[in-house]
């Protein structure tokens, strides 16, 4: 399962996936637009897209309800905002800054909450990689506070719940995507979605229960939280 999955790194990620025959959910807000997945060669059978807002509680709930037969080994928790842009505290929008947390911080805990019991069936171990950033690390940067502080936030969340989801046989992680050219990250960014995603998915794959609560890079090693 991967949210946020009609563009940009979770779209990369969806392709890939499908591309070595694996079956995806994507959760995007609006079906109608992801041609970009329905085009994929051979993915139809394999791919199922449901519309949900992952900020929405009813709506999540509704995903969850039309899933419920369903088995989810890998989630993927990518999607995301990046709202005002460059404003310091004193001209800041607080409504983009609590809209950025809802999205970034708790949107990420509502899906994990419930798609869980999808997860960790008949003692089969399931990961959820949470796309973070290394925005969200106390060791970098200044500015863009909004975006730091919502990354910072899932980060911690994440780790705080690592050792119980580890419980129920899942593996809990974030991961920094790296800076990507995508409508997000800009052209100038340092590296491709393809390659990315190609990160991400090996990272994901190579996973075991020594990541439970760790922040990973995209290229597999960690970040200081």
């Amino acid at each position: 399962m991967i949210t946020g999955a009609g563009r940009g790194i979770g779209l990369g990620i969806a392709k890939k996936i499908l591309g070595r025959g694996d079956d995806v959910i994507a959760l995007v807000r609006d079906p109608l637009k992801c041609d970009a997945l329905r085009a994929i060669e051979g993915a139809r059978t394999r791919l199922k897209l449901l519309a949900a807002d992952v900020a929405d509680a009813a709506s999540l709930s509704a995903a969850r309800a039309a899933l419920s037969q369903e088995r989810i080994d890998v989630l993927v928790n990518n999607a995301g905002i990046y709202r005002d842009r460059g404003r310091g505290i004193l001209t800041a929008d607080l409504d983009a800054f609590a809209e950025t947390l809802m999205v970034n911080t708790v949107a990420p805990l509502r899906v994990l909450q419930n798609f869980a019991p999808l997860m960790g069936k008949g003692g089969q171990v399931s990961k959820v990689a949470t796309i973070s950033s290394a925005m969200g690390s106390f060791q970098r940067g200044d500015g863009q506070f909004s975006y730091r502080a919502s990354k910072a936030g899932i980060n911690k969340a994440i780790q705080s719940v690592a050792a119980e989801l580890l419980q129920e046989n899942i593996i809990a992680f974030v991961m920094h995507p790296g800076w990507v050219r995508t409508d997000m990250g800009g052209a100038g960014a340092d590296i491709s979605v393809e390659q990315s995603a190609t990160g991400i998915i090996r990272t994901i794959d190579s996973a075991g229960c020594e990541a439970a609560g760790t922040f990973l890079n995209y290229d597999g090693t960690t970040i200081p939280w």
